[in-house]
């Protein structure tokens, strides 16, 4: 309403400061296209930036995808595996596929003992086992983690309206080149001095030099990146859609669920790898504490022998001394009690000989044997039949007194 009232003053010397400036400002022709085009002008390039960044996001994502679609198949098989395995006696075996979002509820089937994990560790066990090297590989797929981050269609309407705005300074700038600036303004058309003489044609012609074929490369970009997501997508049995209702952006949420699958896979081999240890340890803890029971045992047994071993030797313990005689060898038993018989043999006879009634010892003794001289009879070796003859028939010492007796008949026989 103001912008109209001063529209039509004569004079505007008489105005104010602020209504001086609408004054003059509503005397430019479209100025409302104007602003807009220096506005455009001023945001553009970080919007370019932004659309082109993420689309080379998205291109990059889907080449990992196909890098890692070889590996995929295989894992998705090992799922397939394992949920017929568990469903056998159900509806639900022999199945010959599933939906992509079921990877996200492998991590929620337990385990009856905590120890050992879920599904998901079960799966990542096999991997680690079959394909060693999808997990390291995984961690450079950046890419797939970044895509997950926008949305597709929003990322297409970017690059429509850059385009749009892009047409629209270019048909400002051919209006203002072709001399219609003030086309439509009253009624009234206006010619300019010349196409180098208006300062927004020549803003307008140094954006348009850069703008242009940036747009058309990035339009390019933007096609090929649409097709390539819906080929990837098809692989994994997933189909594109840009729709705006309940489902969304079926391209960001395809990569959030491949995004959070491999980032599952990568934690649940940590986790593997620190229960393996923990066990490896509690293996060796265990048999470390056997070892030291086994040395301990055998040490008390050590102990027990060394205090048991001055008992054995004492006399009274006959079954001790049966235990030990039963180790010497048999072979020298005979040996041993032949050299103690003959040793205890010779004390016998050699104190007979010193004792009272020597001489009597002697006689009977010559008579038995025929030996008179007592060195002889010291020096002759006598068996143990021997002397048993002697002590069967001079038994004593009161014996041998009733040899010596005048009363006794000398020569008898003994024995």
């Amino acid at each position: 309403d103001e912008l109209n009232a001063v529209k039509n003053f004569s004079d505007p010397l008489r105005l104010d400061q602020a209504s001086r400036f609408c004054f003059h400002l509503n005397r430019i022709p479209r100025l409302t296209q104007r602003l807009q085009c220096h506005e455009i002008a001023f945001s553009w390039h970080n919007t370019m930036a932004t659309a082109s960044m993420q689309l080379g996001i998205l291109q990059s994502a889907c080449d990992e995808l196909h890098q890692a679609h070889k590996y995929m198949e295989t894992v998705f098989a090992m799922i397939l595996a394992l949920g017929n395995y568990l469903n056998a006696d159900s509806k639900w075996g022999k199945a010959y596929g599933f939906q992509l979002d079921t990877v996200q509820k492998l991590g929620a089937m337990k385990a009856t003992k905590a120890t050992q994990g879920s599904l998901l560790h079960v799966l990542t066990t096999l991997i680690c086992e079959n394909l060693p090297e999808l997990l390291p590989l995984s961690q450079s797929w950046v890419a797939i983690t970044a895509a997950a981050e926008f949305s597709l269609q929003q990322l297409l309407a970017d690059v429509a309206q850059l385009d749009q705005q892009v047409t629209k300074l270019n048909n400002e700038f051919v209006r203002i080149k072709e001399g219609r600036e003030n086309e439509g303004l009253d009624g009234v058309v206006e010619t300019s001095k010349g196409p180098t003489t208006h300062p927004l044609q020549k803003r307008l012609d140094q954006f348009l030099r850069y703008a242009k074929p940036k747009m058309a490369h990035v339009r390019a970009i933007s096609k090929s990146a649409e097709v390539n997501v819906a080929y990837i997508m098809g692989l994994f049995g997933e189909k594109l859609s840009l729709n705006s209702g309940e489902e969304g952006d079926s391209c960001r949420a395809f990569f959030g669920v491949v995004a959070s699958f491999f980032r599952s896979l990568r934690v649940a081999a940590d986790e593997n790898s620190k229960r393996k240890k923990l066990q490896e340890k509690a293996v060796r803890e265990a048999i470390d504490a056997k070892a030291k029971a086994e040395r301990v045992e055998a040490k008390k047994r050590q102990q027990g022998k060394a205090t048991d071993s001055p008992a054995s030797s004492a006399p009274g313990t006959p079954q001790k001394q049966q235990a030990q005689s039963n180790n010497v060898p048999k072979e020298n038993i005979f040996v041993s009690f032949h050299s103690t018989q003959e040793a205890s043999t010779d004390a016998v006879v050699a104190d007979f000989l010193n004792k009272k009634h020597s001489s009597v010892a002697m006689r009977t003794l010559s008579s038995a044997y025929g030996v008179v001289d007592k060195k002889k009879m010291l020096s002759t070796s006598l068996s143990r039949r021997d002397y048993s003859k002697v002590y069967s028939n001079a038994s004593s010492a009161s014996d041998l007194k009733d040899y010596s007796s005048p009363s006794t008949p000398r020569g008898g026989r003994l024995g």
